[in-house]
């Protein structure tokens, strides 16, 4: 059971993750990410709550939360070819002065066996390009990139 500090500590999740993202990067599309909780970031935590097809792990250090995994099952992005439902990681933050200690490889593990309890045999996820701290995170858990996404705006 997701406790009001854990649910305050998905929101704060997804809003540091947001700023993150948004700090030395002028791209237009990320300027855009919520840098305050709303309606919608709330919106998507409680997505998460008490449902079957969706997972939120957490990590606590001395009873407070300083890391948060939310998966899901879903269809996978390149479900032209594949078929099956996939893993989905949504959203994964460690603060910082956490990181490198260990904490998103343990939550990614515990991740991993919920989905294979689930019969999935793919988990995919997405990380933003220019964030190369994600991508060495990833690459050493031995996720492999496979597609990328690119935008552009219509003026």
């Amino acid at each position: 059971m997701i406790s009001k500090t854990d649910l305050d500590y998905i929101i704060h999740s997804l809003v540091a993750t947001a700023r993150e993202i948004k700090e030395g990067n002028g791209d237009h599309y990320t300027q855009r990410f919520p840098v305050a909780e709303n309606p919608d970031t709330w919106s998507f935590a409680g997505s998460y709550l008490n449902r079957g097809d969706r997972l939120v792990l957490l990590h606590h250090e001395k009873q407070k939360p300083v890391a948060c995994l939310l998966c899901r099952i879903t269809s996978s992005a390149m479900s032209e070819i594949y078929k099956e439902a996939v893993g989905s990681i949504d959203l994964c933050w460690v603060e910082p002065e956490y990181r490198n200690t260990g904490i998103a490889g343990e939550l990614v593990k515990n991740a991993e066996a919920w989905f294979m309890k689930k019969s999935i045999k793919i988990i995919e996820l997405s990380y933003m390009a220019k964030n190369q701290g994600a991508a060495q995170v990833w690459e050493k858990l031995h996720y492999r990139p496979f597609r990328v996404y690119a935008y552009k705006e219509l003026k």
